[in-house]
């Protein structure tokens, strides 16, 4: 059957809305279509199967191609992950294509962030050789001392960094999984 319906309205219907004001195809669907999509508080996501779009989500996609073409803000902001803000994108698995969080871009980001850690802790270190040569015995300590406890810290927000990205990674594991199930129960398939 599909939506929207083929079948003509019934008798009562048509004389009720015999104003001349829904004069356009499929007019009280649309209607509740345009209800469907407008009360979500935060978001809404319109999920469908590729051979089977209704009319409604084929008008939407071209609007959307359209206004995708001229707005550069909306092209930023599509495919957000609503839970880290990362950039989603397409990618396919065992059970067919998907939308995904961008991990690699992610990793990159936190790699470039222990790389320049890494580029701080070389130069504290080659900065400690120097002054062993230069200072009195007192305030190589002192300088020692301090520049191993940035160290110390740097060393701890690089051992953060990475069990960042291991939770991330799990995230996306769990939110892939999380909406594979959704996407079985809302098809009606068992969990």
């Amino acid at each position: 059957m599909g939506f929207p319906s083929k079948i003509d309205d019934l008798p009562l219907i048509k004389i009720l809305l015999a104003t001349g004001l829904d004069d356009y195809p499929f007019s009280e669907e649309r209607r509740l279509f345009y209800v469907a999509l407008t009360r979500s508080k935060k978001q809404t996501i319109l999920l469908t199967t590729e051979n089977n779009k209704s009319i409604f989500v084929n008008e939407l996609y071209q609007d959307y191609k359209n206004l995708m073409k001229t707005n550069s803000e909306l092209k930023r902001n599509i495919y957000k992950c609503p839970l880290c803000g990362g950039r989603l994108v397409p990618r396919s698995g065992q059970y067919g294509k998907f939308m995904g969080l961008n991990k690699d871009k992610i990793i990159e980001q936190n790699e470039i962030k222990i790389e320049s850690k890494q580029k701080e802790i070389n130069r504290l270190n080659t900065e400690i050789k120097k002054l062993k040569s230069d200072k009195t015995i007192k305030e190589k300590d002192e300088t020692i001392n301090f520049q191993n406890t940035i160290i110390k810290s740097l060393r701890n927000e690089l051992t953060e960094l990475k069990e960042n990205i291991d939770t991330i990674i799990n995230s996306v594991k769990n939110v892939a999984i999380d909406l594979y199930k959704a996407l079985k129960r809302t098809l009606g398939f068992d969990v």
